[in-house]
């Protein structure tokens, strides 16, 4: 019996990411994420007063090749650039008005005031594999007295 070992060839990463339509594409995300915490109850865009609206109903949804309820208005701002391979946008809830953008080759930068942090807040690059689109950090998130303990995860 013959066996013999060989190694598979080490993927690269897909163009688009690395692309400018990829880095656009994912700043758009965050910003949508962004705009979408503001809405969030207890968010700066709500009245404490005012109570949330009812769902649709099945046939007001929104369909393919449709209309969206109420003709919202959407508008997509860059909030940032140099980002690389952006994932997940998140805020620490410390009232800082920090942003934390986790990019899934291993850095998690702040953004305050539209400007990316010249040093990153963690640095795990040496720790996380990306030889695989599935692989890298994708994700942050923050203890609910992260203000008080500093604790946050990843």
């Amino acid at each position: 019996m013959h066996s013999s070992s060989r190694s598979a060839p080490v993927s690269t990463r897909a163009g688009i990411f690395r692309s400018t339509f990829g880095r656009v594409a994912a700043l758009t995300v965050v910003a949508l994420l962004m705009f979408g915490s503001l809405l969030a109850p207890g968010g700066v865009a709500q009245d404490a007063e005012s109570t949330p609206p009812a769902a649709p109903s099945v046939a007001e949804a929104a369909q393919p090749d449709g209309t969206l309820p109420g003709n919202p208005e959407v508008q997509l701002v860059q909030v940032a650039s140099g980002l690389i391979d952006p994932v997940n946008v998140t805020n620490a809830g410390d009232g800082s008005g920090r942003i934390f953008v986790v990019e899934r080759t291993g850095t998690i930068r702040i953004v305050q005031d539209g400007e990316v942090g010249e040093t990153p807040f963690l640095d795990l690059s040496n720790a996380v594999k990306t030889d695989f689109l599935e692989q890298g950090l994708l994700g942050l998130a923050f203890h609910p007295d992260y203000a008080e303990n500093g604790r946050f995860f990843v």
